[in-house]
Formats: structure tokens, sequence, C-alpha cells
């Protein structure tokens, strides 16, 4: 009985372990054979590299952002992302989550009062490089 049991138990982890290992492989192959699509934000308000981490470690978050580069002196953030999984406005949220403005989209001001001092842009005008 005890032989039977332990057969058992050995075939349901062997079951569940293989359906686990397809459904990995499976989610895999969704993530090769995605759209992604690169679009570009601009980020009037970004000032420097922390900036730039800040606004990289909030889109990373964002579920469907693949890669994120910003361009300090264009003031743009590049972003590559599966389209069929996040929108504009997603992004554009992020980093305005984060505390910087994106497009037409204004910055969170509890967010933007937590920013460091160099990332805070002087009476409401862009600092001039």
């Amino acid at each position: 009985m005890k032989k039977g049991l332990i057969v058992s138990l050995a075939a349901m982890v062997m079951a569940f372990g293989c359906e686990k290992a397809a459904d990995k492989k499976a989610a895999a192959e969704d993530v090769q054979h995605a759209t992604f699509a690169k679009v570009e934000i601009a980020v009037p308000t970004v000032q420097c590299e922390s900036c730039s981490k800040n606004i990289t470690k909030s889109l990373a978050k964002v579920k469907g952002v693949k890669k994120t580069s910003i361009d300090l002196d264009a003031k743009v953030a590049t972003i590559q992302y599966d389209e069929s999984v996040v929108k504009l406005a997603d992004m554009e949220n992020a980093i305005a989550e984060a505390g910087y403005a994106a497009n037409e989209t204004k910055a969170v001001v509890e967010s933007y009062n937590a920013l460091d001092s160099c990332c805070k842009v002087k009476d409401g005008e862009e600092k001039k490089k």
C-alpha cells in the first residue's frame, strides 16, 4: 500500500512539474513572438543621471516595457514596448508618477516634491545646458 501511494505521489509531482515547465516555455515563446514598438516621449523636466535612473526604474515596473533609454540633452525617453500589453498613456503616467512631465502629462506633485533637489526644475522652467 505504501508503495502504491508513493508511486501515485511521484506521478502527480511529475505531472504538475511538466505542466509548469510547459507554461514557462509557452510564456517564453509569447515574449519571442511579441510585437515590440518604439516610441519617443518628451521628458522636458529631466535634468541628470539620477532623473534618468528614476524614470527607467519607474518604466521597468510597467508590464510590456522592454527597454528604456533617456537622452538627457534632447530630453527624450525612447521606449521599446509590447504594444499589445501597454499603451502610450500608461508609460506617460508611469513617468509622471516618478515626478517628471511626459509629453503633455504633468508630473505628480507629491512625487515631484520627493525628488532630489538636482532633479527639480527651478521656477517651473527647464534648466538650460
